[in-house]
């Protein structure tokens, strides 16, 4: 093969390795930031929780944030510079993946060491339009503090009335 074989041979396997490792990269680079969503969900939202407090089912109702990075979005209710949730609740955020440009999953998180309650999040996507979302109306499961199972609805929308009225309306059609 000789001298010129084998510098053509290294020169082939280095160009190789150097595409191989950018497919890579590329392919990283997409699971990590996932693919493009037809929906941008960033701004002000409000959530209505269907929870248990003090042996007691009740709703609550926080204003929350909503920043979207491709299909990934990131949802943490107002608190203030200490991290002292500004609503009945405690300071969270949920991390949270769009599938199908139709469904929402994700986790529960808090935003403090000591806090220990945790969870799953599970959205459907919900609009007036097909391009417009108006809307996420899901379930969560998970423990905190009062139980070692809990689990409600979730509507998250634009408007604090709307979110909660749907609420509502799943716990009693539950019930029901």
């Amino acid at each position: 093969m000789g001298y010129w074989g084998l510098l053509v041979g290294a020169v082939i396997s280095a160009v190789v390795y150097v595409v191989v490792a950018q497919i890579h990269d590329l392919i990283m680079e997409r699971v990590r930031t996932g693919k493009p969503s037809p929906f941008d969900l960033r701004g002000t939202w409000y959530v209505a929780w269907d929870t248990v407090s003090g042996g007691k089912k009740t709703v609550t109702n926080e204003k929350i944030s909503i920043k979207q990075k491709r299909n990934i979005i990131t949802m943490t209710n107002e608190h203030d510079s200490k991290g002292i949730a500004l609503s009945p609740s405690w300071p969270w955020r949920m991390e949270c993946e769009i599938f199908h440009d139709k469904y929402v999953l994700g986790q529960l998180l808090p935003t403090k060491e000591n806090q220990i309650s945790r969870g799953v999040v599970f959205f459907k996507l919900s609009g007036s339009q097909p391009s417009v979302i108006d809307c996420m109306v899901g379930m969560w499961t998970g423990f905190n503090e009062a139980s070692d199972f809990a689990r409600g609805y979730t509507v998250i929308a634009e408007e604090r009335e709307f979110a909660e009225k749907k609420v509502l309306e799943l716990v009693e059609k539950e019930e029901a």
